[in-house]
């Protein structure tokens, strides 16, 4: 009896000694927006040795207001995987259009990662990968093991480019103070788009870049181009890629 009972206050001794994990030494190292397995994210340790990720949080926008892990342990050379709904935990499900992962440490530091468009090769679902540095690539998907190798698409095998171009209604809206601006480009295009106000004033520029045929999407956080939160009302927010020219209004609250 005296003996478990030893065994127990050394196991609670080397849970307690661990000391909270340093962001980007832990990092998210694989996404999976679809498919079989369903949505899944894959953190790394590449740190010497064991540390906790008490307060560390999960989201896919930066209000992190999704997951935050209380007492888990992740190893030296070990991975955290969570699957979407599962108990402990995200719960805000990862776009298959394109999608980002916002991951923070306790002082609310964060470190994101762009998911791009699933992708299908050969029947399987395509997972992305990413190094410590957040640049990823399609790789096969290999939750809680080494990532596999990058795998680059060619064009027949890209099949998940839209066949229009397309401005979709942001997300949520109304919203405070953050949202979500998503639309598709059915070839590369410069892409234009920016904030107004009711009046037409510009109030700050979101893209102004040439960008690849695909999915995006870009949030806003209702500040205008000085970084100044801007008051309550209607905004419209318009994209013009080449010819196409669109403009959508929504609802910022207080």
């Amino acid at each position: 009896m005296l003996k478990n009972y030893l065994l127990v206050l050394l196991l609670i001794a080397k849970v307690s000694a661990q000391g909270p994990c340093v962001l980007g030494t832990v990092y998210v190292s694989e996404g999976h927006t679809s498919g079989d397995p369903e949505d899944y994210i894959e953190l790394y340790n590449s740190g010497d040795t064991d540390c906790s990720l008490e307060g560390f949080q999960l989201d896919d926008n930066e209000s992190l207001s999704d997951f935050t892990f209380g007492e888990v342990i992740i190893s030296s050379g070990g991975y955290w995987i969570g699957y979407e709904d599962q108990d402990s935990s995200f719960s805000s499900g990862l776009s298959s259009g394109g999608d980002i992962i916002v991951f923070a440490d306790s002082e609310d530091n964060y470190l994101i990662v762009t998911l791009e468009p699933s992708q299908e090769l050969d029947s399987v679902q395509l997972s992305q990968s990413f190094n410590e540095n957040g640049e990823g690539c399609y790789t096969n998907p290999t939750p809680g093991a080494q990532n596999g190798e990058c795998i680059t698409l060619t064009a027949d095998e890209n099949i998940n480019v839209p066949k229009y171009f397309t401005l979709h209604q942001n997300y949520p809206n109304p919203f405070n103070p953050i949202t979500t601006l998503n639309y598709e480009l059915s070839n590369s295009s410069h892409i234009n788009m920016a904030i107004y106000d009711v009046l037409g004033n510009k109030v700050i520029q979101l893209v102004n870049s040439k960008q690849s045929p695909g999915f995006k999407s870009i949030q806003w956080d209702g500040t205008n181009s000085q970084g100044e939160p801007l008051s309550a009302g209607v905004y419209l927010y318009k994209i013009q890629a080449g010819d196409f020219v669109d403009t959508k209004k929504m609802i910022l609250l207080k």
